[in-house]
């Protein structure tokens, strides 16, 4: 963001205890509630998430999910690992 001049601001929170997520399988890792999180006020009408491995996109559905739903009418996502 600083290099392309760009806002960066963390939109979301996590709530609850944090899940162990290895170990757990596709099902699990995307069953509702598992990964809380919500949005931390306004959304901006852009929205990029970074993840560092994307497994089952469990996280990134649960964070798009949230920001939609908060406003939010663009959400995309960059990963720097996909696991197959």
């Amino acid at each position: 963001a600083e290099r392309l001049g760009l806002p960066l601001r963390a939109a979301l929170r996590r709530t609850g205890r944090p899940v162990r997520q290895l170990g757990a399988g596709r099902a699990q890792r995307r069953a509702p509630g598992r990964l809380g999180v919500r949005a931390t006020g306004p959304v901006p009408e852009a929205v990029l998430l970074v993840d560092d491995v994307h497994t089952t996109g469990a996280t990134l559905a649960a964070c798009a999910h949230v920001l939609t739903a908060a406003g939010a009418p663009a959400v995309h996502a960059v990963t720097y690992a996909r696991v197959l």
